[in-house]
């Protein structure tokens, strides 16, 4: 399976802008391996394609359920 131009995702940062989630949210989700993605050298890289079958697909409710615990975290250590 050979990777398209464009299709891997460099840094916490793109993966973030690529789930439309903020980036503090994209790195929990990461962090809890709930995204199919991995760290290369110190960074995360996930492939668009991926990202897109896993939030699309059968476990879209188990990463769903997983953002909204982490927004609710972050927004209690927030105020």
């Amino acid at each position: 399976m050979s990777i398209e131009d464009g299709d891997l995702l460099w840094g916490c940062a793109a993966i973030a802008r690529a789930i439309g989630r903020s980036e503090r949210q994209a790195f929990h989700l990461l962090e809890r391996r709930l995204l199919p993605a991995r760290r290369v050298g110190g960074r995360w890289v996930a492939s668009r394609r991926a990202l897109i079958a896993a939030l699309t697909g059968d476990s879209w409710q188990r990463i769903g359920d997983a953002a909204a615990r982490v927004v609710e975290r972050a927004s209690g250590d927030a105020g």
